[in-house]
């Protein structure tokens, strides 16, 4: 994303908003493995059934960038979840839950003025982290401003471990050249998430077996809470 679309306090604005109270993160504390967060992050699916939304509510503005979700492991012909949708501040809110297990699940999606996503957020982690995804124009101006990443992290726009020890970046993300709903990789064993990524950057799984519509219903709307994002990123 060109930096002169994403001028620097609208970002540390919306940056604020992405932390939400409907964040559900567990304990911030030096207890959570960011190492295993770290490694998750990582890992491509050897297969996995994708759900998209359907066309009936294609002229809705939530439906451009409701998320693709990619259940590893998931059979042909899975039941989808039911996914709601809820508008922010600063960009929207999409919850779903694991119709098998009923594990909840979501992200937040944070927009820049010019429309494009900034930050992604999971609103769940069984590990307690809270799980960011960065646009790559934030994470080169971090390193820009700042060097290498910290001791214990991977990116340098992430704050020590000492500062902030319940938030990690699991990945940067490249904007795209179209503001659309992202790929959010899901991992079979506890349905966190693995990674967010853009629809135009390289897949991370190999087979995807089946291609099923969800239902995008309005939600709950999103609350905001306010919070200094100097406190979660290097900016």
């Amino acid at each position: 994303m060109n930096l002169s679309r994403a001028i620097v306090p609208v970002l540390l604005a919306t940056l604020a908003s992405a932390c939400s109270d409907t964040t559900e993160p567990g304990p911030a504390d030096s207890s959570i493995d960011l190492e295993a967060v770290y490694a998750r992050t990582d890992r491509d699916f050897e297969s996995a059934v994708m759900f998209r939304p359907d066309d009936a509510t294609a002229d809705d503005p939530a439906h451009l960038l409701a998320p693709l979700i990619l259940v590893e492991g998931g059979a042909a012909g899975s039941a989808p979840p039911e996914v709601t949708y809820a508008k922010t501040e600063d960009g929207w809110e999409y919850r779903w839950a694991d119709p098998g297990s009923g594990t909840r699940q979501g992200i937040r999606v944070t927009l820049g003025e010019d429309g494009f996503p900034t930050v992604y957020e999971a609103l769940h982690d069984s590990s307690g982290a809270r799980l960011l995804f960065v646009d790559m124009a934030l994470e080169q101006q971090a390193a820009d401003a700042f060097g290498p990443p910290l001791p214990g992290r991977r990116f340098s726009i992430e704050r020590g471990i000492e500062e902030t020890p319940e938030v990690a970046i699991g990945a940067t993300f490249e904007p795209g050249t179209t503001p659309l709903g992202p790929f959010v990789y899901l991992w079979s064993e506890s349905h966190d998430v693995n990674v967010v990524l853009c629809r135009c950057m390289a897949p991370r799984v190999f087979d995807i077996v089946d291609s099923i519509a969800y239902t995008l219903t309005p939600g709950d709307p999103a609350a905001d809470r306010a919070s200094d994002p100097a406190d979660l990123l290097r900016l």
